[in-house]
């Protein structure tokens, strides 16, 4: 069985859990580098999102840049309408993300009397994207737009007796934002915009913790909170043929608060016969919970709609995103014993896309894009939870007019992510890699395919 006070001490360290490393972990493919979302309109995947604070389609330009708002009536696609009228816009939707993201070993150190373990199979499952938004223009006066859609969204899941499994197993984060906007003409050629957000986030991490002689246990830590945001933006437009759009969006600190729950693979009695300071130890990981740390990063993205002829537009974004927000997670009990404390140290990152849309009739507009999205992970931070790397897009979609108030808007995407090395140990409540939990070696290989599909109603006046 070993010394008591070698289990207290096991015990002690496997607690941290997964958070140990990160609060959120990714499903690939539904994400840009790092963890946060840029689907809120299903169009625009289908450009690699290009052009998203320029574009002024549907109601998610209440999320991409509100000073679009009163142009959401001028848009060149198809089956539009007048382009002098006012009116309402709806929009309804959904991506599903088909995600590979596979670890393979090159020299795992396992834990201190643990098995090694499987290298975790493919860590993603498909998941849905929702989307819905309003928006309504007086002529190119005024708009307000309201957008549902998440923000912010990670999911991974490895096989239970995988070599990383005192890292982490098991990690979700789940959310959802409303955005409320509004933009005003200023003058000739220039609108403003600005808006207000709301942020529910939900989070459930776990991970394996060693017991020794008596298996495995599960460390599970089930956390939420909510926050306010804001996001603001400009948009001129010098020529009929040539649009520029300026967006910002608010960074969220979440104090995320829940509970933590370990469980003991032996009996009652075995537990007992561990002594006082394993059952303390054990008691000190079960209760309320608190993780801090988890900052979403601000952002500003510039973007442009140029129309080359009257049926080609090129789109451009460049995005820059203040992932160096996200500096430090820790994971305390709700009595101020601190459980672990992970530096994270991201880097700020930015993001290049380049699209085109193309009206092949009046009926059909078919689309395409390429971006290429960095990393903020260093390497020396990686870790299994958000093994991450740059990114690189590829995209297809096509826009088709059903009549004159409808369209329905299909779009493919297909991301590879640079393969990635990995070289990580929990951390412990000082912030030290705490090589008990094993290490992990290795490298990760992460793709995905994309669909995403889009029904936007026009209710012009």
């Amino acid at each position: 069985m070993g010394s008591r006070s070698t289990q207290a001490s096991s015990l002690r360290r496997a607690v941290p859990l997964a958070a140990a490393l990160l609060a959120v972990a990714a499903a690939p493919g539904v994400r840009a580098a790092g963890f946060e979302l840029l689907h809120q309109d299903e169009a625009l995947l289908g450009t690699a999102f290009a052009g998203t604070a320029a574009v002024a389609d549907n109601g998610s330009t209440a999320f991409y840049n509100p000073a679009g708002l009163p142009l959401v009536g001028l848009s060149r696609r198809p089956g539009e309408g007048n382009r002098d009228a006012s009116g309402w816009r709806f929009a309804a939707g959904a991506a599903v993300i088909f995600p590979t993201n596979r670890f393979s070993n090159t020299g795992t150190i396992a834990a201190p009397g643990a098995p090694l373990g499987s290298e975790g199979g493919n860590t993603g499952s498909a998941s849905p994207l929702p989307v819905f938004n309003v928006a309504y223009h007086a002529r190119d006066d005024w708009g307000v737009g309201f957008a549902v859609g998440v923000p912010y969204g990670l999911k991974s899941e490895y096989s239970a007796d995988w070599m990383g499994r005192y890292i982490a197993v098991k990690s979700e984060l789940l959310t959802w934002q409303a955005n409320l906007a509004a933009g005003f003409k200023v003058a000739e050629h220039w609108w403003l915009g600005a808006g207000v957000s709301y942020l529910s986030a939900d989070s459930t991490l776990t991970n394996a913790v060693n017991w020794g002689p008596f298996g495995d246990g599960l460390a599970t830590v089930e956390t939420s909170d909510s926050a306010w945001g804001y996001n603001l933006g400009v948009m001129w437009q010098p020529a009929p043929a040539t649009r520029l759009g300026l967006a910002y969006r608010s960074g969220y600190k979440l104090q995320l608060t829940g509970s933590i729950d370990t469980t003991f693979p032996g009996s009652p009695a075995q537990l007992a016969a561990l002594g006082p300071i394993a059952q303390a130890a054990f008691a000190a990981t079960n209760g309320g919970a608190v993780a801090s740390g988890l900052n979403l990063p601000a952002s500003a993205t510039l973007s442009l709609k140029q129309a080359v002829t009257d049926k080609w537009d090129l789109l451009v974004d460049v995005a820059r995103v203040r992932w160096s927000s996200f500096e430090r997670f820790e994971i305390a009990r709700d009595n101020g014993l601190v459980l672990t404390a992970a530096p994270q140290n991201w880097e700020d990152t930015w993001r290049i896309a380049l699209g085109t849309a193309y009206r092949v009739n009046d009926a059909v507009t078919v689309t395409a894009g390429v971006a290429y999205d960095q990393t903020p992970v260093q390497g020396q931070y990686r870790n299994p939870i958000v093994p991450d790397n740059d990114w690189r897009w590829f995209a297809l979609g096509t826009q088709i007019a059903l009549n004159r108030s409808t369209r329905l808007d299909l779009s493919y995407a297909y991301i590879s992510v640079k393969k990635a090395g990995i070289d990580a140990s929990r951390y412990d409540a000082a912030g030290n890699p705490d090589p008990s939990s094993g290490t992990l070696v290795g490298n990760y290989n992460t793709y995905s395919h994309t669909i995403g599909v889009q029904v936007v109603w026009t209710l012009d006046r």
